[in-house]
């Protein structure tokens, strides 16, 4: 059935009291499938009411909602799907449906599946207003969890290849809990630094799987302040990490049979609680920094004999020690020869008393001069030393200034000393000679003069 209903005015009210009444009738007397259109003689087939208007609309019954959990104000039973207007301000004012157990606000900010516009920042926001965790799931099982108490939390813990928190195209690089207590941070899929809470210590710890991986901590003006080269399982401080010769095989001469020993960079620093700093090197060789002064905890020798100077292109003020030896076994020698310097070298030198240019403290000195040693004995003295260059290759570098080996002299000292005795000899012979003619003649005499 149609019923078509035109617009409200005063010269067919008659005529609309008695249509609703034939209306009425009319319905409740017709099959339940039939239509009824208000506005147009052509219902929609597939509707109970259709309402047809280009300048009116349709006014839903309005009410006062003050509790959304509760059908009141609205009698006469809690019917689902019950449409209403709210018009409390403090409820929140729009279009709700009952859904059997409280008020569904349908105009209500819902974020879209293909997201919203016109949204206030500050206003509008993704999350709860009640004391309420929120929780994001994925293929139905939690991801993450926003906390009531402002803490993010996160479900699966991830791995070094599969990290929980990474990036898009980049989905093996991240940060990851390896267990209870520990942070790990991946690239590329491996470890590189991990954060560990334990009961015996709290470790920052680089490269806890032992990959091969270099460490660099880069300064304002250099890129290798702290370089661990991974590699060669080495710190290295202010350079980029070259190891000169390391990994050779070098000899030590202490005692027979002789040591080898195979070059391996490794040092630790720790803060010595008494007097300084303390630098370990190897298992029981440690330097310690003292006022003013550098110990030593062991002996230490060059790596190569007869090849390095102590003291190169500064000089040492004074040497304290109990004694110092030079090497002079025969069998370390070759093309050994009578020594042709003595006595008559040593007149020839000059001996002076002087103080060093370069000497702060200007203290009074006594020796000779370079140059005259040099001349007569070059042996004892040097215009030149082998220094070895950035490329590890020794060269002759001559010296700025001459040097004198006092140590050098103590032979040419001993052969003058024995070239001078044996004078001395003979004229002790002569003298005795003499005297021996002496106490002849004084005989002699003492006859003739009897």
């Amino acid at each position: 059935m149609v019923v078509f209903l035109h617009p409200f005015n005063h010269e067919n009210v008659i005529v609309m009291k008695k249509s609703l009444l034939i209306v009425f009738f009319t319905v409740f007397s017709f099959n339940l499938f039939s239509q009824v259109g208000i506005g147009t003689v052509s219902p929609s087939p597939g509707s109970i009411l259709d309402i047809d208007s280009s300048e009116k609309g349709l006014l839903i019954p309005r009410v006062n909602i003050s509790d959304l959990n509760a059908i009141a104000p609205v009698t006469g039973g809690a019917t689902t799907g019950l449409l209403v207007y709210n018009n409390n301000t403090t409820t929140g004012e729009g279009f709700y449906y009952w859904d059997s157990s409280k008020w569904i606000n349908l105009s209500s900010k819902d974020w879209k599946l293909n997201g919203n516009s016109l949204t206030t920042p500050g206003t509008d926001f993704l999350g709860t207003t009640d004391n309420k965790d929120l929780i994001i799931k994925t293929n139905n099982s939690e991801v993450l969890n926003f906390k009531k108490n402002g803490q993010i939390q996160a479900k699966n813990p991830g791995t070094a290849l599969e990290p929980l928190f990474t990036w898009s195209g980049d989905n093996n690089t991240g940060m990851y809990q390896i267990s209870s207590d520990r942070l790990g941070f991946s690239a590329g899929g491996l470890e590189f630094m991990r954060l560990s809470e334990a009961t015996a210590s709290n470790d920052l710890v680089i490269n806890e799987p032992g990959n091969i991986l270099n460490v660099r901590i880069e300064s304002n003006n250099n890129t290798h302040t702290m370089f661990s080269d991974g590699t060669n399982d080495a710190v290295i401080f202010g350079s980029t990490g070259t190891l000169f010769s390391n990994g050779t095989v070098f000899s030590t001469v202490d005692a027979s049979p002789n040591y080898n020993t195979t070059i391996d960079y490794v040092a630790d620093f720790d803060n010595g609680s008494s007097r300084g700093t303390t630098m370990g090197l190897g298992s029981i060789e440690f330097l310690v920094d003292g006022e003013a002064e550098l110990f030593v905890s062991d002996s230490f020798s060059p790596n190569l004999d007869l090849t390095y100077d102590l003291g190169a292109s500064m000089s040492w003020r004074n040497i304290y020690a109990g004694d110092f030896y030079t090497v002079s076994d025969i069998t370390a020698k070759k093309n050994v020869t009578k020594m042709p310097y003595g006595l008559n070298e040593i007149l020839k030198l000059s001996t002076i008393s002087y103080q060093l240019i370069n000497d702060p403290f200007g203290v009074d000195r006594i020796g000779l001069v370079a140059q005259e040693v040099n001349e007569l004995i070059k042996e004892a003295t040097q215009t030149h030393t082998m220094k070895k260059n950035e490329a590890g290759i020794f060269e002759e570098v001559k010296l700025d200034k001459m040097r004198v080996s006092y140590n050098s002299l103590v032979p040419v000292l001993i052969q003058a000393t024995k070239e001078q005795q044996e004078l001395i000899s003979k004229l002790e012979e002569k003298i005795e000679s003499q005297n021996q003619l002496l106490i002849s003649l004084e005989q002699r005499i003492s006859n003739l003069e009897q």
